[in-house]
This record gives C-alpha cells, structure tokens and sequence, in this order.
C-alpha cells in the first residue's frame, strides 16, 4: 500500500504544478489538462479504496447474500464503499450559499435586463444568462450529493431481498470495476 501512495502524492503534486501553470497563463487548455488529471486521480483513489476495504466488504457482501443482518461495522464498510465521498464532500464544501445567492442575484439582474432589451444590451443579458448557468451545476451537484446521502441513510437499516440483491451487485462491481 505504501508504494500505491507514495504513487498517488506523486501524481497530486504534478497536477498541483500543471493548476499552478495553467493559472499562471490564464490557460483554458491547461486548466482542461488538469481537469482531465482529476479525473484519472479520483480514478486511482476509488481503486486504493477498493484495496484498502477488500477484505472488509467481502464480508458485509456475504453477509447481505446468505441474509444476515448487516453488522454495525458492515454498514460502516458499506458507507464508506457508497457515501463517503458525498458525506465528505458535503461537510467541506462551503460555497453553496454563495452559489445560491448568487443565482438569485443573477436571476434578478436577468429579469430585470429583460423587459428593456435592445440590439445594444442584448450581449449584456446574454453574458448574464451564460453566468447564471454556470453556478446551477454546482448547486445542483451539492443537492444530488445530499440526495445521494439521505437516500443511503434512508435505506440502508430497511433492506429487503431484492434491494440486498442490488446491493450486493453495486458492491461487486465497484470492487472489481477499475473505473466504476
């Protein structure tokens, strides 16, 4: 495991410095690069989770087959398997007022530009709109995550056979799929 983090450091630093760069020049080719650097990244921290909880999930996978009654310690297991990213990710993020409350100012300055709309102003309203759309998909990714979230703390102590079932495939697959 060691080898699979000194890796991953590695690879987070080089990301660091291409962000840096890509900052530097105002560069939206870079800055792609980095998102597409990410993305791998994220990639290789889902498979040393994987690694890291093996042994742990198999367990809770045999446990919801033949079952059992999931132990404390499987739900655990299974919420780092399904939700810790979203728990995690909710708890830190903090821009999601902001992003609100920007939208609504956005969405005023939008109505308000409508009614008196010219050849001039157009390319202001439409300037506006595009910044408007551009903070939804982050509100709406911190309200899927949420979603995401509640539905797992919903669900996961009102198991019947056939949501085991789609459990223990969902597992599965995220322990065998590099990239799921």
């Amino acid at each position: 495991m060691a080898a699979e983090t000194a890796e991953l450091v590695g690879t987070i630093e080089m990301v660091k410095s291409a962000a840096e760069q890509a900052l530097a020049h105002e560069s939206a080719e870079g800055m792609e690069m980095v998102e597409r650097q990410l993305a791998h990244v994220e990639s290789s921290v889902r498979e040393l989770q994987q690694t890291f909880w093996c042994t742990e999930i198999k367990a809770a996978i045999r446990n919801l087959e033949n079952g059992r009654p999931l132990t404390p310690q499987d739900k655990q297991v299974v919420r780092h398997f399904i939700v810790s990213d979203a728990e995690h990710y909710l708890r830190v993020e903090n821009n999601y007022g902001d992003w609100v409350q920007e939208l609504r100012r956005l969405l005023g300055s939008i109505a308000a530009a409508a009614p008196g709309v010219t050849r001039e102003t157009i390319g202001e309203l439409r300037g506006t709109i595009k910044d408007a759309q551009r903070v939804i998909p982050d509100i709406r990714n911190y309200l899927d995550e949420q979603r995401r979230l509640d539905i797992f703390e919903e669900q996961i102590d009102k198991l019947d056979e056939q949501s085991r079932g789609v459990l223990v495939r969902l597992l599965r697959e995220k322990l065998t799929m590099p990239n799921f």
